[in-house]
């Protein structure tokens, strides 16, 4: 047990730990549980930290479940009086910790918090109001309040960090950034002034790079977040909550592959997809132009995916070669392994060659070598983890996640805390 001099620590068990749910250890008299249950509209894996007793846990990282779900559970023990609430998603940094969300004041009984998903142009607030009447019955054999509150396209805005000037300037400090053009654009777009209709033309060591934006690139915004203003809003909220790693990587690969236009499909976006896009880790980029005039859509049905037959007919190889050895693994067939895996090389080194003036794979090449990435998905090939020894793989438009990449490249930009 701890007194209120030691605010940092639970009652109970201690700190909250990452990949913990839960400061509850047994049921102390004295202590109420708080338990709060948020459906979500998929299967999420989202950072998350508590507010308890005027401190965050845990207090230098955030918490997460291992295996991701529908369903976050979030247990805390607490005294009567105190309050207690949640940080979710970017937000739930350690860097950052502003928003605190449905928070609750413990009284006399236990407290359950069913929060749940509502998709489309839902007004409500991330409030919880009063508890069902008469009291559930906790299992313990206590009295239960329950409360219920929504999590709507309005609680992903509010609880997905928007950064600043200074923010993403001191992102590009530590990166080592000094290039003039880009600090500017990042100036420009933590400012707010990058409106989707106008994009913005980024003054780069190498020249100008045209920035555009696809006339649904906020989109789901549109669609999800009661007030969203496009004209208003898309520089604003929407691209002010792209993490500066996404678009340092961007810059970083426009410059070396001497791109001059680039257009994005989307960027933070409060709804469809993974946790990515939803922190602000992600950026769809559709196509790219550089000095020389070569053109490059990421785009399965697009001619200008390859900038040649040659380029084309190597990754047709290499999507065989990779398919022959995955089937020559689950028969365990040792020889017929070491010859699929000997093909499976020479197919990819043929294939990575003929690539190597295409403008896609600099581009996709510069972005996967670079720290600050952490996964590229697009239509030629699927990483998911750019820091690792593992080579990527062909997207064989197969799962879901590779049919979702099959016209565009996402880029997932790593952060500290929020994707190390």
């Amino acid at each position: 047990m701890t007194d209120q001099r030691n605010a940092a620590r639970c009652d109970v068990q201690g700190l909250l730990k990452k990949e913990q749910h839960t400061c509850i250890k047994s049921h102390v008299a004295g202590l109420i549980p708080v338990v709060y249950e948020i459906e979500f509209d998929r299967d999420l894996k989202l950072p998350f930290a508590i507010f308890w007793n005027g401190c965050t846990q845990p207090e230098k990282e955030v918490a997460r479940l291992k295996e991701g779900g529908r369903t976050l559970r979030i247990e805390v023990m607490a005294r009567s009086g105190q309050t207690v609430a949640i940080f979710l998603g970017s937000d739930a940094s350690p860097e950052n910790r502003k928003e605190q969300l449905y928070p609750v004041v413990v009284g006399p009984n236990d407290i359950k918090v069913i929060i749940k998903s509502h998709s489309g142009l839902n007004a409500a607030e991330a409030v919880i109001g009063e508890p069902d009447r008469p009291a559930s019955i906790a299992e313990s054999g206590d009295k239960l309040d329950v409360y219920h509150a929504v999590l709507n396209g309005k609680t992903w805005m509010r609880f997905s960090h928007r950064y600043s000037v200074d923010e993403a300037l001191r992102f590009a400090s530590e990166a080592g950034e000094g290039d003039a053009g880009v600090l500017s654009a990042l100036t420009a777009i933590y400012q707010g002034q990058v409106t989707r209709r106008n994009g913005y033309v980024a003054r780069l060591a190498h020249g100008e790079c045209a920035i555009g934006f696809q006339a649904d690139a906020d989109g789901n915004c549109r669609e999800h977040i009661h007030g969203y203003d496009s004209d208003r809003d898309f520089g604003r909220e929407v691209l002010t909550r792209v993490h500066p790693h996404c678009w340092l990587a961007l810059f970083t690969a426009a410059s070396r592959t001497q791109t001059v236009s680039l257009q994005l499909t989307s960027t933070w976006r409060p709804w469809v997809g993974s946790a990515v896009h939803r922190m602000g880790l992600g950026l769809d980029v559709k196509s790219i132009k550089n000095k020389q005039g070569q053109t490059s859509i990421f785009d399965l049905g697009s001619p200008k995916l390859f900038n040649s037959i040659e380029q084309k007919e190597a990754h047709s190889k290499w999507m065989i070669s990779e398919q022959d050895y995955l089937d020559c693994l689950k028969k365990f067939d040792s020889g017929s392994i070491d010859a699929a895996r000997i093909a499976r090389n020479g197919a990819r080194h043929n294939f990575e060659k003929t690539m190597e003036d295409g403008l896609a794979w600099s581009f996709e090449n510069s972005l996967r070598s670079d720290i600050r990435i952490k996964q590229l998905y697009g239509p030629i090939d699927m990483d998911d983890n750019t820091r690792d020894e593992i080579s990527s793989s062909p997207n064989f438009q197969k799962s879901s996640n590779e049919t979702l990449h099959k016209n565009h490249v996402h880029i997932t930009a790593s952060d500290r805390f929020l994707l190390p």
